[in-house]
């Protein structure tokens, strides 16, 4: 029986995060909005929660972006050697989780790439993907990255100015990048952020 968290709790949100760079999985939990004042405390998860995540972000990838990777695809990313993810949730019960929005990076060398960032169309304006944004920022230079890029559809306007704020420039354009259907195609703007050695306030 799945005995349902307090009302008192269920604004708690938590950020997971794993990469093989970090050799692991860390699980941050805070009571309230999104904020940098997690407890940094390493634990095991569990694999229903690891597919859960994993399946609900590739639905989210395909809702926000179209459909540019198999879910077999989708999970050999996140199996690859030079990735780092995180997900934000919001707990439903004491066994499941509202994915709120995730983000996926590539690191290579002195470069990092966004793969995918998306958020929950209910949770927009609620700090996730600023959130969201600057740990992948701040992760970028605890491995001494230099640049990060990015593509974004050149018609999503919000989502540009959004970047804009967190200090990325277009660099070039990708043609008919994202394939929503074989006659829906729109071109991506590559964007990129030339790091300094400062972390990003979050």
């Amino acid at each position: 029986m799945i005995k349902k968290v307090p009302v008192s709790r269920k604004n708690r949100s938590y950020s997971w995060e794993w990469s093989k760079l970090n050799q692991g999985l860390v699980k941050n939990a805070t009571y309230g909005p999104v904020t940098s004042n997690f407890s940094m405390k390493p634990r095991i998860i569990s694999k229903l929660i690891e597919q859960y995540l994993v399946k609900q972000a590739f639905k989210l990838q395909i809702h926000r972006h179209g459909m540019r990777w198999s879910l077999e695809g989708f999970r050999g990313i996140l199996n690859s050697d030079y990735f780092w993810a995180c997900f934000v949730t919001s707990a439903v019960n004491n066994f499941s989780y509202r994915l709120r929005g995730f983000i996926i990076l590539n690191i290579i060398g002195k470069e990092s790439e966004i793969l995918s960032i998306s958020v929950n169309s209910k949770e927009r304006k609620k700090g996730t993907g600023n959130y969201l944004i600057k740990r992948a920022i701040n992760f970028s230079i605890s491995q001494n990255v230099k640049s990060v890029f990015l593509e974004v559809s050149k018609t999503n306007h919000p989502a540009i100015r959004f970047y804009c704020r967190h200090r990325f420039v277009n660099v070039g354009l990708r043609k008919n990048y994202y394939r929503f259907s074989s006659t829906n195609k729109k071109d991506a703007v590559i964007m990129c952020l030339h790091l300094q050695p400062k972390r990003a306030e979050i």
